[in-house]
């Protein structure tokens, strides 16, 4: 066996012999023959300048890749792919030669073999994140009836970016879920994070259903909801980008009915579905997702090597 990293340009054929096998593992696990033409529209519109990746040959056959995309400095997925199980250690072994995990929050995305490079990445010196992805058919439920009580609701917007983004940090600081995150481990950062997403670092806002829940002027929580291209198999999946209650008014269920008023909004827009993303470890936020509606999809897991000062 006598294996090298490439990079390759797309289109190339061998690039196609990969992707043909991943939809096959993901057809064999229940998947439609549709990963290929996801994964081959996503390369050509990146692969030559955002992405970086390479693919692994043995000889003269390719026999794995990786390709990073970078949503911003501290945060991102990589996609992985092996033909055989041999392969995996060598493209693992790859990215962390490549130091992508250093102070980088990095999701791991495989078709195949998820456990074993799940058990590789931690036997290195990173620590992981697990998390699962949760969906709600809009289309299966009626309007939630929330009390016209002495709360009220108002669009988010740029401008309350400040109140927010504390918010947000104040409320992870209580749930511990994102205490890895680089983008997220001061209150400056959480707010400049809040204003990138202001500025469709994620996708477009859902203006209609991203909501602050408030009482005599104080803002109190908050639900922001982005709008996802090409998920799921839907040209558009609105996604809960974060939903926060500020410590000094958890416990008073308006975590619920800001939620319920945001999904109220997504089912009056007719779209047919909602995602969302949750650390397993945080079972009061999952707790009040399930008892909505929303059900699992998938788990998933990040990996990170934090800078030590």
């Amino acid at each position: 066996m006598k294996t090298t990293f490439k990079n390759l340009n797309y289109p190339h054929p061998d690039i196609d012999i990969l992707l043909t096998h991943m939809e096959q593992q993901f057809i064999k696990q229940g998947g439609e023959a549709t990963l290929k033409t996801f994964y081959r529209e996503k390369l050509e519109t990146t692969l030559n300048s955002k992405l970086k990746a390479e693919w692994l040959y043995d000889n003269d056959k390719i026999v794995g890749c990786y390709w990073l995309d970078l949503i911003s400095p501290h945060y991102g997925n990589v996609t992985l792919h092996s033909i055989e199980e041999k392969y995996a250690n060598i493209i693992v072994d790859r990215l962390i030669q490549n130091g992508i995990f250093l102070n980088a929050q990095i999701e791991i995305v495989s078709i195949s073999l998820k456990d074993i490079f799940k058990d590789l990445f931690k036997a290195h010196d990173l620590i992981i994140n697990e998390r699962q992805r949760m969906a709600l058919w809009l289309e299966e439920i009626a309007p939630f009836h929330v009390p016209d009580d002495e709360y009220q609701f108002f669009f988010m917007s740029k401008d309350y970016c400040d109140i927010t983004g504390a918010l947000s940090y104040e409320a992870h600081l209580i749930s511990k879920d994102y205490e890895h995150y680089p983008d997220m481990n001061s209150v400056s950062k959480r707010i400049k994070l809040e204003e990138n997403v202001f500025n469709n670092r994620s996708g477009n806002i859902n203006k209609e259903a991203s909501l602050m829940i408030c009482k005599n002027n104080t803002v109190m929580g908050y639900c922001l909801v982005v709008d996802v291209k090409k998920c799921w198999g839907y040209d558009l999946v609105p996604w809960i980008f974060d939903i926060s209650v500020h410590p000094n008014y958890m416990g008073q269920g308006l975590g619920k009915k800001v939620l319920q008023m945001s999904i109220n909004a997504l089912i009056a827009q007719g779209l047919p579905m909602m995602g969302l993303a949750a650390t397993k470890t945080n079972t009061n936020a999952i707790g009040l997702y399930k008892s909505l509606g929303f059900y699992w999809v998938d788990d998933f897991y990040e990996f990170i090597k934090p800078i030590t000062l």
